[in-house]
This record gives C-alpha cells, structure tokens and sequence, in this order.
C-alpha cells in the first residue's frame, strides 16, 4: 500500500497521521524525485548541479550545506518526522547511510533528473560506462 501525500494546503493532525501509518503497517518512507526533494545524493556523483555549498543549508542542523537544495529540510523530512520516523531521510549514497537507517527510509532522488531525454543528456559529465560504487555492503552499480 502508498500513502500519498497531498499537496494541498491544510492542517495536519499529526495523532491523525501517526494512527494512518500504524494501521496500515507503514514501515519506512522510498523517496523518489528531483533536486526538490534530493538529500544529497549528487554530491557524490560527476554531475554539474550541486548544492552543497552555501547558501543552501543555512537553516539545517549546525547550518552546514548538505546538498539538499534548500536552506534547511526537504518536505520529506518533515512527513518523517510527523509519522514518527526520523528527523531527515539520508540519500542513497550518503556515506553516513547503515543498515538501521533503512528501516525508516532512504531517498533515490537527485537534482536535474526528469522524465526528458534532454535532461539525462544535458546532466551527464564524461561518466565511464560503468562505475562499482560499493556502500558498507550494498553494492550499488551505476550504469550510463
């Protein structure tokens, strides 16, 4: 089963939401998208957009750049939050990333991606064919 999250404006019982997710055994938050919710992932790939230097961070925890493209959290890391989970979702390639984290989400996102071609074309930095990014025992392969 999804939760969706509606975009709408409104309030939000977060007792409400907390009871949703226990009820329908939600057990961790898979973030896919854009730079509009990517935690970090680009700063360990060679691609031209990146958001870790300033001013982006300046609201997040010990106001330091993370990549997030933003001055602080990324709305996936408030619902987290709200449901109980965890204040930020760490990106798949985040080096601070471990087997607990996963049981409460983990982000596939990052910047400059899109469902265009000529997004994927315009992104894509001279990458090897293939590229063995190995992460405390996942292996993750990149392939271009």
């Amino acid at each position: 089963m999804a939760l969706t999250v509606s975009t709408t404006p409104r309030k939000v019982n977060l007792l409400t939401l907390r009871k949703i997710t226990l009820r329908n055994n939600l057990t961790c938050i898979l973030v896919f998208g854009d730079s509009s919710v990517n935690p970090g992932n680009n700063n360990r790939l060679l691609v031209m957009f990146k958001g870790n230097f300033e001013p982006y961070g300046k609201n997040f925890f010990n106001g330091r750049p993370t990549g997030r493209f933003c001055n602080g959290r990324l709305p996936t890391d408030f619902i987290a939050e709200a449901i109980g989970f965890t204040k930020i979702i760490l990106g798949f390639l985040d080096p601070h990333l471990n087997k607990e984290n996963l049981f409460h989400g983990i982000s596939f996102a990052y910047a400059a991606s899109g469902y265009d071609d000529l997004t994927t074309n315009l992104t894509i930095c001279n990458l090897s064919s293939l590229w063995n990014i190995s992460h405390g025992g996942f292996p993750i392969v990149i392939s271009v």
